[in-house]
């Protein structure tokens, strides 16, 4: 027999997915949201793997199909991704080799090109036109579309069609980091499965496993991350303790209040041109502000992620008048990550966010 679908770091996810495959009444179309690296992807492979393969009879027949899933060359799955815009014929396919390797390689880390990603109308249109044919092995298709919220405004009329007159015995996955950012009427249309933050216990399990990191560190990174098994990859993979140095000390001069001081010590300590390494900077100063707020609001120490930097985090504390100021610096945080949706240069952005926490010290009026 088979092994029981589950996904046991989503276990409301699970249960609502295990239903409808026991049930037989799978949905034309589902919205998987939350956050990135709380598991949408990975989720949405293996949903995809029980589906594809339930039409045989075999044991052997199914792990064969399942296996086809999980190596992304299943021919009844149909893959939709941002993508930077291709520069000539060569790239446009290696492009989305370079993508389907990289999630077989590791699903959970987030694939990155180093330039403006998009989901391209024309990859939107050949979808269209690949479900208009019949499934190759006889059964179910299914589709996924990664962050589906990036795709442009044009290509949603397609999507919604899609949704409301679905081909026979096809399922679309719809995964978004922001469903906010997505039209009602296809949000509305949609199966909606909402992901979580990931217990500690798993991503701990995940780097002493997957990344054979020691005990220590899977346990520090676990509680960095905040839930998401992305962000646990890129500390794993980066030298973490650099990084923290560098942004608990851009955070302070950034406190001083003065705009000219902060500029110049950005342009030192980063390369403002590099969107990922401006990203990882902000995420690092989300972490800050939020132990910045638990001890403004006096809670014990044990709530905070970056409690070996408790003295660096009360003189900032200090320099922002009182609750209000820090939760709207919270907010500026969170407006400028998606900036970064808008394909904003980074530098602006950065440098925007910068001026703002300064107005927002007790050393500016």
């Amino acid at each position: 027999m088979p092994e029981p679908f589950s996904i046991p770091y989503q276990p409301t996810v699970s249960r609502l997915l295990t239903n409808a495959l026991r049930s037989g009444r799978l949905h034309s179309a589902y919205m998987f949201s939350g956050i990135e690296g709380y598991g949408k992807w990975d989720t949405a492979i293996t949903f995809a793997a029980e589906i594809l393969s339930m039409q045989w009879n075999t044991d052997s027949e199914r792990q064969m199909a399942a296996r086809k899933v999980h190596k992304l060359i299943h021919p009844d799955l149909h893959l939709v991704f941002p993508m930077p815009s291709p520069k000539n014929k060569t790239e446009a396919g290696e492009l989305p080799q370079f993508f389907r390797q990289s999630k077989v390689d590791e699903p959970f880390a987030p694939v990155e090109y180093g330039r403006v990603v998009n989901i391209l109308i024309e990859k939107v249109k050949e979808l269209k036109r690949a479900l208009s044919i019949t499934a190759s092995e006889g059964g179910y298709r299914v589709c996924i579309i990664q962050q589906v919220e990036r795709a442009p405004s044009t290509s949603f009329d397609i999507l919604l069609k899609t949704i409301e007159e679905p081909p026979p015995m096809t399922v679309l996955i719809l995964l978004t980091d922001n469903i906010r950012r997505l039209p009602a009427t296809v949000v509305s249309r949609c199966q909606k499965v909402r992901f979580v933050p990931v217990a500690a216990s798993y991503i701990e399990q995940y780097l002493t496993d997957k990344k054979e990191l020691s005990q220590e560190d899977a346990k520090r990174y676990a509680r960095l991350s905040e839930g998401s098994f992305s962000e646990a990859y890129r500390l794993s993979q980066s030298d973490i303790s650099e990084r923290r140095e560098i942004a608990i000390s851009l955070l302070g001069v950034i406190a001083t209040g003065s705009k000219s001081a902060s500029f110049e010590a950005l342009n030192e300590a980063i390369d403002m041109r590099n969107r990922d390494e401006v990203f990882a900077m902000i995420k690092l100063w989300q972490g800050f502000f939020r132990d910045i707020l638990i001890l403004s609001e006096g809670l014990p120490d044990s709530y905070l992620l970056n409690g070996d930097y408790r003295n660096d985090l009360e003189r900032i504390s200090a320099q922002y008048s009182g609750h209000h100021a820090i939760c709207n610096s919270m907010i500026e945080l969170l407006e400028t990550q998606k900036l970064f949706y808008r394909n904003v240069p980074p530098r602006l952005a950065l440098t925007e966010l910068a001026w703002q926490l300064n107005e927002l010290t007790t050393g500016v009026a």
